[in-house]
């Protein structure tokens, strides 16, 4: 039960630096928001949703491939690039 509850919670940390991140990795050039909550990373689309008046968020993002069978316990692998926009308003 906890497990679940610390997994979630370091998804959810991941994500916000993932978001803050974007800005650093070209998805967003500066001067260059339009308000629209969707955006290009290298890996495809992703869409989020305006939290309040001020501020912006994308959840759940992928930053890297499940580490399950021959990927447990090894390095984190990047994930796999996906085709259309991927909806990245919730967990």
């Amino acid at each position: 039960m906890g497990s679940n509850k610390h997994m979630r919670a370091y998804i959810g940390f991941v994500s916000l630096v993932v978001v803050s991140a974007l800005n650093f990795i070209g998805c967003v050039e500066k001067g260059a928001w339009t308000g629209n909550a969707l955006v290009e990373t290298k890996y495809g689309a992703i869409r989020g949703v305006e939290a309040d008046s001020s501020t912006w968020v994308w959840k759940g993002i992928p930053y890297a491939k499940p580490p399950i069978k021959m990927l447990r316990w090894k390095a984190p692998q990047e994930p796999d690039s996906w085709e259309g926009v991927r909806e990245s308003r919730k967990f």
